[in-house]
């Protein structure tokens, strides 16, 4: 829902954040700037994404480490298939643990 105004706390990371892949800023960094945990800052992340509606992709390959906000579909692409490659190993963590005996 994107009408929902935007907290200050929300609005100082997301200005954080730069559009498209290039100039990624990690969430140490941005805590850093805001001073906010790193957790909070995933926490606020997470937030502006799934309550606000707002594009954030991370990058997770050399060279491209840290948070971005998302253009185009080529970065949606890049930011969507690491994430469902952890699904996928979360996943796999869960039925082993649960298939285990103990």
């Amino acid at each position: 829902m994107k009408n929902k105004k935007l907290t200050i706390i929300q609005e100082s990371v997301l200005a954080q954040i730069p559009l498209g892949i290039g100039s990624n800023v990690q969430s140490k960094e941005i805590a850093e700037r805001t001073g906010l945990s790193k957790r909070d800052v995933m926490a606020v992340i997470s937030t502006l994404i799934i309550d606000h509606n707002i594009p954030i992709g991370a990058g997770r390959s050399e060279g491209r480490y840290g948070y971005f906000r998302i253009t185009n579909e080529n970065e949606r692409i890049e930011a969507i298939v690491p994430l469902k490659n952890t699904v996928i190993t979360m996943q796999q963590r869960i039925d082993r643990l649960e298939k285990m005996k103990i």
